[in-house]
C-alpha cells in the first residue's frame, strides 16, 4: 500500500440531508453533550463519557453518541465504540458522517469488507466529501483492490484537487507505475494543499523514480520555504 494512512473523521454540512435527532432537542441533554465535547477536547475521557452517557440517558442522539463512540475508541473499547455508532445510524439513518465514524471502528478492527460498505453509504448519501473517497480507497487498499483504490483517491482529488493525503498517495501509485508527471503533478498539488512531510518524500520507496527530477528537489525547497515562513510568525 503506498503513502501514509489516516482515517478522516468529518462533518456533514450538505443540505437536503436526514439530520433528524444529530442535536438533542431537550436543553439539558445537549447541556451535557456540549459539556462532554469539551471535556473530550480536554483530553478527559472518562469524565467526557459520563458526560455523554448523561446526555443520552435524558434524550438520546447522533451526537452523543457518536461522542462516547469516539471516547471508547481511545480507550480501546471498541465493541462499546461500535454499539454506540449502530445506535446513532438508527436514531439517523441518512446522515453520512455516522457511517464514516462506523467504517473507521471496522477498518480498526480489521473487518475491511463492512468498513467499505459504510463508506460506500456515506458517498450514496453525500458525494461531496474528499475523506470519504479517501477512507474508502485505504480500505481498497487493505483488501487488495489496487484498481479501486485508485480510482477512490482520483475520485477524492476530483472532489478537491488540493486534498493533500489523497495527492500524497496518487503521487506514490503514478511514480509505481511509471507515470512521473503525473506523479510529480499530485504531489506539488499534496504541498499546496498543506502537505509538508518533506523527510517523509525524501525516503517514501514509491517516489524513488521521480526524487532526482527538478520539480521533485523544487517542492522540497518550497516546503522549506513555508516551514521556515511558518515558524517565523
Amino acid at each position: 500500500m503506498a503513502g501514509w494512512v489516516v482515517i478522516i473523521f468529518a462533518a456533514c454540512s450538505s443540505v437536503g440531508l436526514d439530520n433528524s435527532r444529530v442535536q438533542s432537542l431537550d436543553i439539558q441533554a445537549r447541556k451535557y453533550c456540549d459539556e462532554g465535547m469539551r471535556l473530550s477536547g480536554e483530553n478527559k475521557p472518562d469524565e467526557a463519557i459520563r458526560a455523554f452517557s448523561k446526555s443520552i440517558r435524558i434524550d438520546p442522539s447522533v451526537t452523543a453518541y457518536s461522542g462516547r463512540s469516539a471516547e471508547y475508541a481511545g480507550k480501546g473499547r471498541i465493541d462499546d465504540a461500535l454499539s454506540d455508532m449502530n445506535s446513532a445510524i438508527l436514531i439517523s439513518p441518512r446522515y453520512p458522517p455516522a457511517y464514516t465514524r462506523r467504517g473507521s471502528i471496522y477498518f480498526r478492527k480489521g473487518d475491511y469488507d463492512r468498513a467499505a460498505r459504510d463508506y460506500l453509504r456515506a458517498i450514496s448519501l453525500d458525494p461531496n466529501h474528499a475523506e470519504y473517497y479517501y477512507n474508502l480507497a485505504l480500505t481498497y487498499a487493505r483488501l487488495g483492490r489496487a484498481d479501486e483504490e485508485r480510482g477512490m483517491y482520483e475520485k477524492s482529488v476530483k472532489t478537491d484537487q488540493y486534498y493533500y493525503p489523497a495527492q500524497y498517495n496518487l503521487a506514490c501509485i503514478y511514480a509505481q507505475s511509471n507515470e512521473h508527471q503525473k506523479a510529480l503533478d499530485s504531489l506539488e498539488k499534496a504541498v499546496v494543499g498543506g502537505f509538508a512531510d518533506a523527510p517523509r518524500m525524501k525516503v517514501e520507496p514509491a517516489l524513488s523514480g521521480v526524487r532526482n527530477s527538478a520539480r521533485f528537489r523544487a517542492l522540497l525547497k518550497n516546503i522549506e520555504i513555508i516551514i521556515k515562513s511558518t515558524i517565523k510568525q
